[in-house]
């Protein structure tokens, strides 16, 4: 693609470059938008960009590709969501009977015991599984919402199929970053909330200092384990922007991201935030509306495993109407940081007016 090439030619071109500036700016580049005319071919304007400039970017681009943005992204979870609630509708037990199961047992211990076990076990068998392909599909509906943006910033719609094949060299690079993303936020929770350890000690032990002093440090522990989290996540945010428009390795992408982020963390922090607030109010009103259709499904019948399967598939769908804006945001924002500190801008107005 078009696109690509020239993000990668002005990557190399703008390494020396910024090297050479100090502050990661070309020399005589301006950040204030105002010093640009306004040349736009596309979903945004060839200038660093303003807040409004990336969130008016990422909702015509979901205007302007609603084939790939919602069509593409959307059938595959709708897929997902489909198979995940059929899963569980079929491989869970039936929640009224395991808790009839549960008021018949009476005193009987090992009855008791047996069911709630076998609910647990149920409920791993199905989640881990639908999980994992969970990740998988996150990273490569992500991965396509970033290769359709792309191209809409020259001005191009881009196909299903011009999609799929600027996302299928990366296939296993978005799942293998997703996946170690995810192994690492795991990493950080364990050692997080490892002073519980001692809690659990102390009440064992009848050791209430223990017990305490366990709980307080955890809570140190957490909101350290939170915080540097974050912080991760900002600085490798543009690693699937990176791979995919750049065409690097998993490794790569990350250095990249990290070199980008740098003395732009704030910033980059508060869209991101800002980013999952909008869609934190949409999850709330798709999610009334989910829970409208669980409580009139759940009076329609009275196997509660079927309603959950009924839940999951909706959740799974809703997963995929904010993929498409969340990925919108952060390749737009992927390319107003490289318009800021590389001068993509001109790389970019050149390409737009050689493919005119």
């Amino acid at each position: 693609m078009a696109f690509r090439g020239t993000l990668n030619a002005s990557a190399g071109a703008s390494a020396g470059a910024s090297a050479g500036a100090g502050a990661g700016t070309m020399p005589g580049f301006s950040e204030n938008p105002r010093d640009y005319q306004q040349v736009q071919p596309g979903v945004i304007p060839l200038r660093p960009l303003s807040l409004s400039d990336i969130f008016n970017g990422a909702f015509r681009a979901l205007r302007e590709a609603p084939s790939v943005m919602f069509g593409l992204i959307l059938g595959i979870w709708a897929v997902f969501a489909l198979v995940s609630g059929i899963i569980t509708a079929l491989s869970f037990p039936d929640i009224n009977q395991a808790m009839q199961t549960l008021e018949n047992s009476g005193e009987n211990t090992e009855a008791m015991l047996d069911t709630v076990l076998g609910m647990i076990e149920s409920a791993l068998l199905v989640s881990i599984p639908t999980s994992i392909v969970r990740i998988a599909v996150l990273a490569i509906t992500t991965g396509i919402g970033v290769a359709a943006i792309a191209p809409m910033a020259l001005g191009r719609r881009p196909s299903i199929g011009d999609t799929w094949d600027a996302v299928k060299p990366h296939f296993w690079r978005l799942i293998g970053f997703t996946f170690l993303l995810d192994l690492i936020a795991i990493g950080v929770a364990m050692l997080a909330f490892s002073p519980l350890i001692l809690t659990f000690v102390g009440t064992y032990t009848q050791n209430l200092w223990m017990a305490v002093s366990g709980g307080l440090l955890v809570l140190l522990t957490g909101l350290a384990g939170f915080l540097c989290y974050v912080f991760i996540t900002i600085r490798v945010i543009f690693a699937v922007p990176a791979m995919v428009m750049e065409n690097i390795g998993v490794g790569a992408s990350m250095r990249r991201s990290w070199a980008l982020t740098k003395k732009s963390f704030w910033r980059i922090f508060g869209v991101i935030a800002l980013t999952y607030m909008i869609w934190m109010a949409i999850m709330a009103g798709l999610g009334f509306i989910v829970q409208i259709v669980v409580t009139v499904a759940a009076t329609v019948t009275k196997n509660m495993t079927l309603v959950m399967g009924i839940s999951e598939t909706l959740s799974g769908v809703i997963a995929g109407v904010y993929i498409p804006f969340i990925a919108g945001v952060q390749s737009i924002l992927y390319i107003d940081l490289r318009m800021r500190r590389e001068g993509l801008a001109l790389s970019l107005l050149r390409a737009s007016q050689q493919q005119d």
